[in-house]
């Protein structure tokens, strides 16, 4: 199984039963498939970078998870008919990007995996340090 990251913003007024009902139904989703949630982060209302279906406001949540390939497309899915849902985006995150998980993770990261990183020449702080600058244009 691997790690993935997924962001997911909805509408500006959809009510908490609509956000509860989100965050269910993904970690249904990525339970059903043999997965598991590792956390879920509300970060509430926030101002869009840029306007989305003429919205400028959305709720955007943070699901880390270890799931199989197959649940993904399931969650893209679901995603694409939710009423609720105006973007998401789902990473599969790889080697640098899980050695610089916060220290309360490890235990939740699959052993395969925790002794890639641990064999990694990259402390945390590199790999971090390495994720960014790879991103800046």
């Amino acid at each position: 199984m691997e790690i993935y990251e997924n962001i997911v913003i909805l509408s500006h007024n959809a009510s908490e039963d609509e956000v509860r009902s989100v965050n269910d139904k993904v970690t249904d989703i990525v339970v059903s498939s043999g997965g598991d949630i590792i956390k879920i982060d509300n970060w509430g209302r926030r101002r869009l970078a840029y306007e989305i279906n003429k919205q400028r406001i959305g709720i955007y949540i943070l699901f880390l998870f270890k799931a199989p390939p197959s649940a993904i497309a399931k969650l893209e899915g679901y995603f694409r008919v939710s009423d609720s849902v105006v973007k998401s985006l789902v990473i599969k995150l790889g080697k640098k990007e899980i050695a610089s998980l916060p220290k309360e993770m490890p235990e939740e990261i699959p052993k395969e995996m925790a002794e890639e990183v641990a064999e990694s020449p990259l402390t945390p702080q590199e790999a971090a340090t390495e994720v960014s600058s790879e991103v800046k244009p």
